[in-house]
């Protein structure tokens, strides 16, 4: 994850992230977000101007351990 961030960091010139509902289990080790994604380029990609905005919806799911994220799932849902 952190190679992958590093690697983009340069792409988008802002982002932000909307945690619209989470759902946490009883015993506080299962958590469910869902969230509204929205970033806008910094440089042109492929046929993509610079000033892009790209949004998505997303549903992740995290399992907890110890204090620490032991597991995220995620699936996204770019809009057109």
């Amino acid at each position: 994850m952190l190679a992958g961030a590093e690697k983009g960091a340069g792409l988008m010139a802002s982002q932000r992230y909307d945690v619209r509902n989470l759902i946490v289990d009883r015993d506080g080790r299962r958590v469910a977000a869902e969230v509204e994604w929205e970033a806008t380029t910094a440089i042109a990609l492929g046929p993509l101007p610079a000033g892009h905005v790209f949004r998505a919806h997303l549903a992740m799911f995290f399992e907890l351990e110890d204090d620490r994220v032991r597991r995220i799932v995620n699936y996204d849902c770019y809009q057109p």
